[in-house]
């Protein structure tokens, strides 16, 4: 699919430029935004992880444990786009790169990972949300 990556290498990513994070929690609906230069590292340390190959359509599969956003600027709007983005999706990597449009729904791509698990991503996540328990 033209303009999708065959495999993701998030490695050479420069995160030295996030300014803010984004976590959206797919479970619960709740929203964190990290400012904090070592809670922003801790994610980052993630991003910097995360390899993917194989992708395919994220149509027909619905949901994601958390979602990620990095911006490079301290107070994003609702209008800044982020610099980069993702989602993990029990096993897959869900990115940003569209797939296929059907019927005016947007599809993006959905990546095997390779490298760090959506497990330990979500680990690391989870600890800026208040505990499903309460």
């Amino acid at each position: 699919i033209a303009g999708v990556p065959a495999g993701l290498d998030c490695s050479s990513l420069d995160v030295s430029r996030t300014k803010a994070v984004r976590l959206g929690s797919g479970i619960t609906g709740a929203v964190v935004w990290l400012t904090d230069p070592a809670d922003i590292q801790a994610v980052t340390d993630c991003v910097l992880q995360i390899r993917a190959e194989n992708p395919e359509s994220s149509r027909g599969y619905y949901g994601w444990s958390y979602d990620i956003a990095l911006y490079d600027v301290e107070e994003p709007t609702e209008d800044t786009e982020p610099f980069w983005g993702g989602a993990m999706c029990y096993g897959s990597f869900g990115s940003m790169y569209l797939y296929e449009t059907v019927s005016g729904h947007q599809y993006y791509a959905r990546y095997e990972m390779t490298g760090i698990t959506t497990e330990e991503v979500d680990a690391v996540c989870e600890q800026f949300f208040p505990p499903l328990s309460e």
